[in-house]
């Protein structure tokens, strides 16, 4: 569902869908349709159901009130869809779900990178990063 401004997850339990603001700080409400619970996520963006569906994750971005768009993804969030447990990790560049949606991949920039964090590589224009891959069930 990635790049949608509405979706459903893969059983229909729970919809997400987004808030386009004329101040462009927007924001992504996640409604969960069995007690019509709805998370509103501040600047919530891009997203994107697990392929089992337990999980959903988006964009995090920065607010925008008085300028134009950014494309910049500062963060990312995670809910539990059974729990309703939300998590939230801070600069993120990219994030992928795995095939069967028990791991994500999420790419730091090199803020994390410098804080020390996990290890690094060097890109072609030498800013560092680093990918963690995380067991979604355990943490």
């Amino acid at each position: 569902m990635s790049d949608s401004h509405l979706g459903f997850s893969p059983d229909g339990a729970v919809l997400a869908y987004r808030i386009d603001r004329s101040d462009w700080d927007d924001e992504l409400r996640v409604l969960r349709r069995a007690d019509g619970r709805t998370l509103v996520i501040p600047l919530g963006r891009d997203p994107e159901y697990s392929a089992d569906g337990r999980w959903l994750r988006y964009t995090i971005g920065h607010a925008q009130s008085g300028r134009s768009r950014s494309s910049s993804r500062d963060g990312l969030g995670l809910l539990r869809l059974d729990t309703w447990t939300e998590t939230r990790v801070d600069d993120v560049e990219s994030a992928a779900f795995s095939g069967d949606g028990a791991f994500i991949a999420i790419e730091h920039g090199a803020a994390r990178a410098a804080g020390g964090r996990g290890g690094s590589a060097r890109r072609t224009n030498e800013a560092p990063l680093v990918l963690t891959v995380r067991a979604l069930d355990s943490g």
